[in-house]
């Protein structure tokens, strides 16, 4: 007696066609993405603001030459320009809290992928198995050898871990819904008696059998549906696809909801990072206080962390009584034309020489602009008359 003999012996207890075998095509989407990208909307953020800055070997307020104005400025390695270079050691900073800078034996400056370090108490530090990407240095390093920065911000990593999971699971909710709402769904009808004559007459299959004509036919249906703008299917006599329509008591799920939810977790890592969230998603609302808080509060730290390191491991004791200094100008540098009308004050009240602003605007002293001037309208006639002022 074959399995599809009759009716009754297809619907058996022992011959029940199993449907939790079928595969009913569900996608389990992956929202891993979802912190991926708040951690590097917030991170290549700030890694842009640090790359667009210049670092300069100062002397007496003059920039002085040297080997590594090019290389830090110009070309750190034969595979990336500067300021790809200090995007991705600001990344490598951020992410992993640490990054490390080795000068490899023909002089290219090197962000280390891992690496491991050897801790002491009163002898250099060393630093092991330095791994650039599939090269490992054979040589360890020692810490007056290599430029090694730590971001000290571990609450960074620990609020991501511990709010991703629940902004994910709400995020996904939110897509499942939207899914589901604007879903279009479908049955497939079964006749019994044209299945058994799709089917072997054998006493001994199995259930798989008999869901395998079944799954290649929803598999086909799916595909169809899924990859094509118009799709014709097959109607069989032993399947019929019937599409159920949802209309009724359906609300579109609006797709500001799931944005509105994205930029929250975004605000979270940026104001972790110390970035004004507005910034972020390009608002002008209060920008030029937020981008004086970021550039005081957020850039100028890291710059000044920057600039310790390269003093400490670039300049020798000698070169630093000297007056040698690593400075590094950029986005921590005010406009001097949108400043214009206070530097004339400045200027004219005597309080800054001319030199002394150059200075702070990053610009280089020039001979006979130290001396301080006084316009006659801040003049009481007391001053001294070497002092030279203008007509106002």
């Amino acid at each position: 007696m074959g399995l599809f003999a009759s009716v009754s012996n297809l619907f058996s207890r022992s011959k029940v066609i199993n449907i939790a075998d079928i595969d009913f095509l569900q996608d389990m989407a992956n929202r891993s993405y979802i912190k991926r990208m708040a951690l590097e909307d917030c991170i290549n953020f700030l890694a842009r603001s640090i790359a667009q800055n210049k670092i300069s070997l100062i002397n007496e307020n003059k920039t002085i030459p040297s080997d590594w104005m090019h290389k830090l400025n110009v070309k750190p390695n034969k595979n990336q320009t500067a300021s790809d270079f200090w995007e991705a050691a600001v990344t490598k900073l951020v992410y992993d809290n640490e990054c490390l800078i080795v000068l490899s034996d023909d002089d290219d400056l090197l962000i280390a992928d891992s690496f491991d370090q050897k801790k002491y108490a009163v002898y250099e530090n060393r630093f092991s198995q330095v791994t650039v990407d599939d090269y490992t240095f054979k040589r360890s390093f020692e810490r007056n050898e290599v430029i090694y920065l730590r971001y000290k911000n571990k609450k960074l990593s620990a609020v991501v871990d511990e709010l991703f999971d629940d902004y994910s699971a709400l995020f996904s909710r939110l897509i499942e819904v939207a899914m589901r709402n604007n879903q279009i769904r479908g049955v497939v009808n079964i006749d019994t008696n044209e299945m058994q004559k799709l089917m072997k007459e054998d006493s001994k299959t199995g259930d798989s059998e008999y869901v395998s004509p079944l799954q290649n036919y929803i598999n086909k249906l799916y595909s169809a549906f899924d990859k094509k703008s118009l799709a014709i299917v097959p109607q069989t006599s032993a399947f019929k696809y019937e599409e159920v329509s949802n209309t009724i008591g359906v609300t579109s799920q609006r797709i500001d909801e799931m944005e509105t939810l994205r930029k929250a977790m975004v605000d979270v890592i940026a104001t972790a990072m110390g970035i004004p969230p507005n910034l972020i998603h390009g608002s002008v609302v209060d920008l030029e206080s937020n981008k004086e808080f970021y550039l005081d509060f957020t850039v100028a730290p890291l710059i000044q962390k920057i600039e310790d390191e390269l003093n400490g491991s670039l300049l020798d004791a000698n070169q630093y009584n000297r007056g040698h200094r690593f400075k590094i100008f950029g986005m921590n540098v005010p406009n001097p034309l949108k400043l214009a009308e206070a530097i004339d004050k400045l200027v004219g009240s005597g309080s800054f020489s001319r030199n002394e602003v150059r200075i702070r605007f990053g610009y280089d002293a020039v001979d006979g602009l130290d001396e301080f001037l006084v316009t006659k309208n801040y003049s009481n006639g007391t001053e001294n008359t070497d002092l030279k002022g203008g007509d106002n």
